[in-house]
């Protein structure tokens, strides 16, 4: 069955791939649903645009991030460049295909971006931009059209699922303590860990077939944990300093343009600090103790995004 739909996909892979002038377009799609792209998005939105837009898009899109990577150990199905060595993969990618995060992620993240405006032409671009996004991923012979249709389902009820218990959380979090607030949204990345530690644990009898990685021609790390880390550190970082700033008075995204940018500039020298600084300093091994100055690191990035970096722009006075 599997092999009837896999096979059936590499088909259209192909056939998109020898229209020469389609790869352009889809690679610039395939960006726009890349977390290089998101990184970029959402401190734009934090601040210079819409705090709250800004949270509720990292909030979705780390949290996502965390449930892909369980899915894709849980499927543990290969990517058409794995499956068939004639298909060319033209976006080196070495997780598993099932879902498509970058069908999943848009489906989610422009989705909320859209409910937020409320307006019919937000929907519509939304909608566009979705699809295209997740059209390319199977012009470029990363993802089956399985793995997309997926990516699309897992999305939109993730978005679904948000949208309905965004209101009631956030109010049970404003109702706490800012050391109960810290602690809870702690606790939340543990149990989100620990559950994908469970999944991966699941597929300890699964042996990865040679022949993928030799299809691949690029070295394969499927069940990698520093996506997850990196995902769950910086949700951790999110809450954390949206919660700590709230306590400090807030913040206002607007202003004249000069300090919008000012701020993002401002802002992204201190990403590059703590990813590229403590990079150099915190050990990057393979084990407990790389795993867990993964997450601090990421954790300190996402606690400067939403909370020192706003409160250090208002000391500066590039915003109010």
């Amino acid at each position: 069955m599997l092999e009837a739909i896999f096979d059936s996909s590499v088909s259209v892979t192909q056939y998109l791939q020898s229209i020469d002038w389609l790869i352009s377009p889809m690679e610039f799609f395939t960006f726009l649903g890349t977390e290089d792209f998101y990184s970029l998005v959402m401190p734009v939105l934090i601040w210079s645009i819409d705090y709250g837009l800004g949270m509720r898009v990292g909030v979705v899109l780390l949290t996502g991030n965390s449930l892909n990577a369980m899915l894709k150990w849980a499927f543990h199905l290969p990517r058409p460049f794995w499956y068939d060595g004639q298909v060319t993969g033209l976006a080196p990618e070495t997780s598993f295909g099932l879902p498509s995060g970058h069908s999943q992620n848009p489906a989610s993240i422009y989705g909320s971006i859209a409910a937020s405006l409320k307006r019919g032409w937000a929907w519509a671009a939304a909608l566009v931009l979705i699809f295209l996004i997740g059209l390319s991923r199977v012009v470029l012979g990363v993802h089956f059209t399985l793995d997309v249709l997926g990516g699309w389902t897992i999305g939109f009820l993730f978005l679904w699922a948000f949208l309905r218990l965004e209101a009631p959380v956030r109010s049970w979090f404003e109702k706490q303590t800012l050391s109960r607030q810290v602690g809870s949204a702690f606790g939340l990345s543990l149990v989100i860990i620990i559950i994908a530690m469970a999944v991966l644990a699941a597929t300890g009898s699964f042996e990865m077939p040679v022949v993928w990685e030799a299809n691949a021609g690029i070295e394969l790390d499927p069940f990698s944990l520093e996506g997850l880390l990196s995902s769950t550190g910086s949700l951790f970082g999110l809450a954390a300093g949206g919660f700590w700033l709230a306590s400090q008075g807030g913040f206002d995204a607007g202003g004249a343009l000069w300090k919008r940018v000012m701020r993002f500039l401002v802002g992204v020298i201190g990403v590059l600090a703590i990813l590229q600084g403590l990079d150099m300093v915190f050990p990057d091994s393979q084990d407990l103790i790389g795993y867990s100055f993964r997450y601090l690191r990421y954790g300190l990035m996402g606690f400067w995004v939403s909370g020192l970096a706003p409160v250090v722009f208002k000391r500066v006075g590039l915003a109010e």
